[in-house]
């Protein structure tokens, strides 16, 4: 019940969004879905304001969608997205840059599907780097795991031998 709250969804997607390493992650994802998306939309001929309409339904992190919902109707009223992304301070300055360069040369298509490969490029390095780390973390829960279920078999065995023994 609580889940279904719009306030609680945008304060969960901001919270998470202030994990370190998983910042990272959700933010590249997020931005890769909508820089894709707004990217074949906007090569499609589609206009900027329904570009972004369509586009925000494929962001799952509910602060990043509340911010395209605010940046759709900011878009209308004649604001830069570049500027309304800057709000946002979990927005990368590298996406603030890029879309004023894409505003700048009415280019905004191009830059979108750049922005996409740089982050697509960036995720798969910082996912490679993330099992490259948990490797050994996983070796170590299994070795302990097995260590576990070999003693809780041969504890008893042995408590079970020195009873008959003595007897």
């Amino acid at each position: 019940a609580l889940s279904r709250r719009k306030n609680f969804r945008i304060q969960m997607g901001l919270w998470l969004l202030e994990v370190p390493y998983i910042k990272k992650i959700i933010m590249q994802s997020a931005l890769i879905r909508f820089f894709r998306a707004m990217y074949m939309l906007l090569n499609g001929g589609v206009t900027l304001v329904e570009a972004l309409y369509f586009a925000k339904k494929v962001v799952s992190n509910s602060a990043f969608l509340a911010l395209i919902e605010e940046t759709s109707v900011q878009v209308v009223e004649g604001r830069k997205i570049s500027q309304l992304f800057s709000e946002a301070h979990f927005i990368p300055p590298l996406v603030i840059r890029m879309l004023a360069i894409g505003e700048e040369t009415g280019n905004m298509g191009l830059m979108m599907g750049n922005m996409a490969e740089i982050f697509e490029e960036e995720l798969d390095r910082d996912l490679q780097q993330l099992a490259t780390f948990l490797q050994p973390a996983v070796l170590l829960f299994l070795g302990v795991v097995v260590g576990v279920v070999v003693l809780s078999i041969l504890l008893p065995l042995t408590d079970v031998s020195s009873f008959v023994s003595s007897g």
